[in-house]
């Protein structure tokens, strides 16, 4: 083996050590050579590699929280058997493993786009050209290829793709197409529709109650399907919060931050326009009529 003729190697090996970067590809590097060099007789190269695997293992081992076998290795006194043990610890690895390893996805149509589009920010202003009136909008075209998998079952409007159940089964492909925030929606939906079986299904007894029961234990009915819903909704509006961060986490998102450009037509003073205030007065009628219709 070259290397083993070479002092370089093994400085290139000691100065990447000391920096404490790649500590697992070297450290199964300085073993190759270790037992290379056992096997072609050279104890020196072999000791010089024993002690620089040692003082590899020693910073790997100096963060316990990674590894429970790092722990029980550090409480080894005798150095002979520490050194041992680490043999041990990785003797079912080889560099090879490493170096035939996928270390990395693909990219993905959504990211992809948000390459172009960061590519895109730093010689074109976007926003400014909508603004003054250059640009009305921009947007990338479909991907046939990529598309056609969602088509099939996901968007298809045949009566299987409209009656299928609402699971996860399309939630990592409509986010690797679509991107997390489009994904969480359609997630989120599922969930939802998923969770309206229980009131969807007391609903109909509520519905049948004139027809099954007399007006005492209508009115307990009445009472009980109040409350369940009282209860559900207080539920699903809590599990919310910890169903977002379960998915920020799963996906990555938890170190995720919008970059959201403002419609040129939009303006501040918008909001307080008569127009505004009328509509939303509008929406709180049509909840006290809903409300007022539900207690006759």
């Amino acid at each position: 083996h070259e290397a083993l003729d070479k002092q370089r190697s093994y400085e290139e090996l000691k100065v990447l050590v000391q920096s404490e970067r790649y500590p697992v590809p070297v450290i199964l590097m300085i073993r190759e050579e270790m037992d290379l060099a056992k096997a072609h007789g050279k104890t020196t190269q072999y000791n010089d590699y024993k002690a620089l695997f040692n003082e590899a293992n020693a910073l790997e081992e100096q963060d316990t929280q990674k590894n429970p076998i790092d722990e029980e290795i550090t409480r080894i006194d005798d150095g002979e058997q520490k050194f041992e043990e680490r043999m041990k610890r990785w003797a079912e690895f080889q560099f090879d493993d490493l170096r035939k390893a996928t270390l990395y996805e693909d990219f993905k149509e959504v990211d992809i786009l948000r390459m172009m589009d960061d590519r895109m920010a730093r010689f074109i202003n976007v926003g400014a050209m909508m603004e003054h009136g250059l640009l009305t909008s921009y947007f990338p075209l479909h991907t046939p290829s990529a598309l056609e998998p969602l088509t099939e079952r996901w968007a298809s409007l045949k009566p299987w793709g409209i009656l299928q159940w609402p699971g996860e089964e399309h939630d990592t492909k409509v986010r690797e197409y679509f991107g997390e925030e489009v994904a969480f929606f359609f997630t989120w939906l599922n969930r939802l529709n998923i969770a309206l079986i229980l009131p969807s299904a007391s609903a109909l007894i509520f519905v049948l109650r004139w027809m099954l029961l007399d007006l005492r234990e209508v009115r307990i009915l009445e009472v009980s399907f109040s409350l369940m819903m009282c209860c559900w909704l207080a539920y699903f509006s809590a599990s919310y919060v910890q169903f977002s961060n379960n998915q920020s986490l799963k996906w990555g998102m938890n170190v995720f931050s919008k970059n959201m450009r403002e419609l040129p037509g939009w303006t501040p003073e918008a909001e307080d326009r008569m127009k505004v205030s009328c509509i939303r007065a509008i929406h709180w009628v049509v909840v006290f009529l809903f409300i007022a219709e539900a207690g006759c």
